[in-house]
């Protein structure tokens, strides 16, 4: 299926990241009327990074990309592949973009000349532990890892280590006989809204 996964807005334009195969960025004016399609597949989260917006594709070929979404550019290949096709999600904070990448973990992705800087695996558990989110506060980062739950984590990228700060369990839990998943999440002035399926 087809949808919008993420919205981008800049100098009256909007871009929409439209997920699925055969989907691809939607260039919209402020009236909504439709400018320009470039396809790709399966578009997901959208950030801004100085004044232009970046989107990380999702896993239908098992390989992901970001890509500058008002140019269609690609910034960087991810050299991991993922075998499932799950929620990206991406976040750009101090010259860094931070890609939740489903079962292939977490990279941490230099913003000037893409390169890879950092990697986090996801969680060893017996339940699913995708990557599916991640957000910062300025010095810790939070990964929504599925059912596993939330991972509060500090990133030292001069020492390339991380150290887990806290984690908030989510395995066991269940609403309706379905498992609670961490989807999705956000952190901004001291609170952390997530997206729990």
């Amino acid at each position: 299926g087809y949808g919008v996964t993420s919205l981008y807005s800049a100098d009256n334009l909007i871009w929409a990241s439209i997920g699925g195969e055969k989907g691809g960025t939607l260039n919209l004016n402020s009236n909504l009327d439709s400018l320009n399609f470039d396809p790709q597949d399966d578009l997901r989260q959208t950030t801004h990074k100085y004044n232009y917006g970046v989107s990380i594709t999702g896993n239908i070929n098992g390989d992901a990309q970001l890509i500058r979404v008002d140019n269609n550019e690609t910034l960087y290949t991810f050299e991991t592949a993922t075998s499932d096709e799950h929620r990206n999600d991406l976040e750009f904070h101090s010259g860094y973009f931070y890609a939740a990448r489903a079962d292939a973990g977490l990279d941490v992705i230099r913003g000037s000349q893409p390169s890879l800087s950092y990697h986090i695996d996801n969680p060893n558990s017996s339940v699913k532990s995708y990557s599916n989110g991640v957000s910062r506060d300025g010095k810790h980062i939070f990964v929504a890892n599925g059912e596993y739950g939330i991972r509060y984590l500090k990133i030292n990228l001069s020492k390339n280590t991380h150290q887990l700060l806290g984690y908030i369990p989510f395995e066991g839990l269940q609403i309706s006989n379905q498992n609670y998943s961490a989807n999705g999440l956000r952190y901004k002035k001291d609170h952390l809204v997530v997206a729990a399926g």
